[in-house]
């Protein structure tokens, strides 16, 4: 049954629903200075009225609003993350397709080390820190071994040694070894040579070298000498006879032999206490000093593609004549010699000779005062006859004088005198000579020519006995030639005559030392220039004693 509506009620419930509220719209204010006609229209707004059911809506949408943002919120990180991912991808395309570079594609170094597989895709791209590279390793070191000595000889300064030992001790051929006795400290060195026949723990050397070493054992620690080798520019070869008792002729050939000899040194190394054994010229050599000087330990060797100074002296004492040329030109009375240290000197000339006039020049000799050079060069030929008569020898000596000519001093009518000990009166007379001539005669010109061929006279006319010796001349000057034949004259008397040394000494500042050394050169001596008269005192005094040869070479 259906019930029907109350059209009282109906129209009722219409009205009240018509009756709405309506709220009051403000007026819009008035502006001052602005007509009606510039006032701004406005469109009047009437809310719609708010109902209950109207409100529950609102907030199921506001719900639903929020749900949907959530969601979309969601999904939009979700690309952000695809969208990121896809922009890799098309780089690492981009990559492959075109060379990387940092400044072009304005990527980072990480990034590339991404590209090229050093780092994940999802990893952070931070640039990686480098690494050094490890250092190498280190160089092997060689050892030191102890091995069994054979000895050998014509080794040529060289030793033998087996593959193994050389391996283990880093040696090369040609490269030095040195031997040494762990017990006393001898030692010696040789040029290596690989012998791959020879038995690993043996050591072949050369037996000249192994017995001047002094090494007294079968058994040396040998090693590989890693220093440099020293080169050396001045030697003094101190030589003796292998059989018989007479030097200087072992000398004299050694003189002839220059190139032989250099050939021979540079074979061996040299160390402190070389003595070497020449059997083909019946010659022992020792080292006896050298410039640079060597200490226990030092390797040094011969190197005759430049100029070095080689000097042959007797190892022992030698008898040998001599001749003393003194300038006596009007020069050497420059007084500029220092006297200093000439007590040992003084005493020695005092106990050779007794003359009157010894004492008076004896005073001029004050320390600390300055004398002539004509003073000077008396003073040293005096030394140098006191130091022939202390040796007892009985050697022979001339003394020649030369300004504008040479003159030979003669004692009863000779033009030399013996130095033994019982000529002590002839001694005396050729004393009173020197100061004479020397100190108180003087010519204006320097005439070396003269000086040299006037010995070559007086040379020839020594006592026959005396003749096989040797002989030193010794020139003394402050100048140079005048008569511009020395060197010719030198040549022509002395050249080839392998009994005669020639040395010559300089003094004051005028002298030509390149003339003087060329001279001197020609007969195995040496040009020498003193600071004062104790260095010549000294030159003199070891030139009484000893003869020696220079030989250069280049």
């Amino acid at each position: 049954m259906v019930e029907e509506k109350d059209p009282e009620k109906h129209e009722q419930t219409e009205e009240k629903d018509d009756e709405l509220v309506v709220p009051e719209v403000p007026k819009i204010p008035e502006v001052p200075g602005v007509t009606s006609s510039e006032k701004v229209e406005k469109k009047e707004v009437i809310p719609e009225a708010i109902t209950p059911q109207k409100e529950e809506a609102e907030e199921e949408q506001i719900e639903k609003d929020k749900s949907e943002e959530e969601i979309e919120s969601e999904s939009t990180e979700e690309e952000a993350v695809d969208r990121k991912e896809t922009e890799k991808r098309g780089k690492l395309e981009e990559i492959e397709e075109e060379p990387l570079s940092l400044e072009s594609e304005g990527l980072s170094e990480a990034e590339m080390a991404a590209s090229e597989g050093e780092l994940p895709l999802d990893s952070d791209l931070v640039e990686p820190e480098e690494e050094e590279p490890a250092p190498p390793p280190p160089p092997p070191e060689p050892e030191e071994l102890n091995l069994q000595i054979e000895t050998r000889a014509e080794l040529q300064g060289t030793a033998k040694i087996a593959p193994n030992d050389a391996e283990r001790m880093l040696v090369k051929k040609g490269d030095i070894i040195v031997a040494e006795d762990p017990i006393t400290g001898a030692f010696c060195a040789m040029k290596a040579h690989i012998d791959p026949e020879l038995e690993t723990g043996t050591v072949i050397m050369d037996e000249e070298v192994f017995a001047a070493s002094g090494i007294g054992s079968d058994e040396a620690l040998v090693r590989l000498f890693e220093e440099e080798g020293i080169s050396l520019d001045k030697v003094t070869l101190a030589v003796s006879p292998l059989t018989g008792e007479d030097v200087f002729p072992v000398i004299m050939d050694l003189r002839k032999s220059r190139s032989a000899l250099k050939d021979y040194l540079e074979q061996y190394l040299v160390f402190k206490g070389l003595t070497l054994r020449w059997s083909e010229k019946n010659v022992a050599i020792k080292i006896e000093s050298t410039d640079p000087k060597l200490s226990i330990g030092d390797v040094a060797y011969f190197d005759f593609t430049k100029k070095r100074v080689l000097t042959i002296k007797p190892d022992g004492v030698v008898q040998f004549n001599a001749v003393l040329l003194i300038d006596i030109s009007k020069s050497m009375t420059g007084r500029d010699m220092d006297v200093k240290n000439v007590r040992p000197a003084l005493e020695g000339i005092r106990s050779a000779f007794e003359h009157e006039k010894l004492e008076e020049f004896l005073e001029n000799f004050k320390e600390g005062t300055m004398v002539s050079r004509k003073v000077a060069a008396a003073f040293a030929g005096l030394l140098y006859l006191s130091e022939k008569v202390g040796r007892g020898f009985g050697e022979t000596v001339s003394i020649i004088t030369f300004a504008d000519e040479a003159q030979i001093l003669e004692v009863k009518g000779k033009p030399y005198i013996n130095t033994a000990s019982g000529s002590k009166g002839v001694m005396n007379k050729l004393a009173g000579l020197i100061i004479e001539n020397v100190v108180n005669k003087a010519g204006v010109a320097t005439n070396m020519g003269a000086a040299i061929e006037k010995a070559a006279e007086v040379r020839g006319k020594f006592p026959r006995s005396k003749r096989g010796n040797p002989t030193m001349i010794v020139m003394l000057t402050d100048g140079f030639d005048t008569s511009n034949q020395v060197k010719a004259m030198v040549e022509e008397k002395f050249a080839g005559e392998t009994d005669i040394v020639l040395y010559t000494v300089g003094l004051g500042p005028f002298v030509k030392e390149e003339e003087l050394q060329q001279i001197s050169e020609i007969c195995g001596g040496e040009a020498f220039q003193p600071e004062d008269l104790e260095e010549l005192l000294a030159w003199y005094g070891q030139r009484a004693r000893d003869l020696s040869i220079q030989l250069s070479e280049r």
